[in-house]
C-alpha cells in the first residue's frame, strides 16, 4: 500500500490528581513489528481506578503484557478479528496468575488487593495493511476521522479485573461482565485518522482538533503540555496515542 503510517502518543497526569498527590493512574504502549514485509502498528492504553490506592500498578502490568501478547499474536498469524477475544481471556489469565502468587488471609483481603491494584480500563488498536481493529472493556475515547465515540460507563467501568472477584463481593446491581473485548473494525480504505484516549480526553472535548497533524515526534505531548501547564485543562489523568494514514512522499 502506498502509504506512510504516522504515530504520535502523549500522557499526562490530571491536574487534580497532581494536587491530591496521587500518581498518574493511566499507562500506555506502542509498538511497530514487521511479519512477512509488513509493517504491523499497536497501542494500548490502560486507566486505573481512581479509587485504588495503586491502580497505576495494574495499568502499566497489563499495558506492557497486552503489546507482548499482540506481537506475539500477530507474528503467529492469527487474524486481526481473532485478536482481541484471545487477548481477553490471556489478560484475565495473566491477572489470576498475578493473584495466584499472593497470600492472603480472608477473601475480603484478596478482593480489597484488587481493587487497589487491578482496577483498570483497556481501550486499543492493531492496524495492518490499512486493516484496524479497536478493542475495548471500561470507559474511553476513540476518534476515527470526523467520528467520536464517547465510552461512558457513568464512572462504574466494567473493569476485567471484576474477572477475579467473587460475584457476591461485587454490587447487586453490578452487570454481567463481558466475555470479550467490545470491538470496532474499520476496512482498508475506510478510514485515515484514528485516537484512542483515556476518559479525560472526554472532559475537554475542544481539544479534539488538536490530536492531529503534528510533524515532530513530541508535537502532540507539547500541545498537551500547553493546555494542562499554561491553559489549566486536564483535571483527570490523560493518555493518548493517534493514528495518521499519508500518502508516501516521494
Amino acid at each position: 500500500m502506498d502509504e506512510q503510517i504516522r504515530i504520535r502518543h502523549a500522557e499526562i497526569a490530571g491536574r487534580a490528581h497532581v494536587l491530591a498527590g496521587i500518581n498518574r493512574q493511566d499507562a500506555l504502549r506502542t509498538g511497530t513489528i514487521i511479519v512477512a514485509d509488513q509493517a504491523v502498528y499497536y497501542g494500548v492504553i490502560c486507566d486505573g481506578c481512581s479509587e485504588g490506592t495503586a491502580s497505576e500498578v495494574g495499568a502499566h502490568l497489563a499495558a506492557a503484557f497486552l503489546g507482548r501478547q499482540i506481537e506475539i499474536l500477530v507474528k503467529s498469524r492469527v487474524p486481526l478479528t481473532r485478536v482481541p477475544s484471545i487477548l481477553h481471556k490471556r489478560t484475565v489469565g495473566f491477572l489470576k496468575g498475578i493473584l495466584g502468587k499472593i497470600s492472603f488471609d480472608s477473601p475480603v483481603s484478596r478482593v480489597d488487593y484488587i481493587k487497589n491494584n487491578l482496577l483498570f480500563t483497556i481501550l486499543g488498536f492493531i492496524y495492518l495493511n490499512g486493516e484496524l481493529i479497536v478493542f475495548a472493556q471500561g470507559d474511553g475515547v476513540i476518534v476515527v476521522d470526523d467520528g467520536l465515540t464517547v465510552r461512558d460507563e457513568n464512572n462504574i467501568p466494567r473493569y476485567i479485573g471484576y474477572a477475579l472477584v467473587e460475584r457476591k463481593f461485587l454490587s447487586p446491581d453490578a452487570s454481567v461482565l463481558p466475555e470479550s473485548f467490545d470491538v470496532y473494525h474499520y476496512p482498508a480504505g475506510s478510514f485515515s485518522r484514528l485516537a484512542i484516549a483515556s476518559d479525560g480526553l472526554s472532559e475537554e472535548p475542544d481539544f479534539i482538533s488538536e490530536l492531529f497533524g503534528h510533524k515532530i515526534p513530541i508535537g502532540l505531548q507539547r500541545r498537551v503540555n500547553v493546555w494542562s501547564l499554561v491553559n489549566h485543562k486536564f483535571q483527570d489523568d490523560l493518555s493518548i496515542i493517534t493514528l495518521e494514514i499519508l500518502p508516501k512522499e516521494v
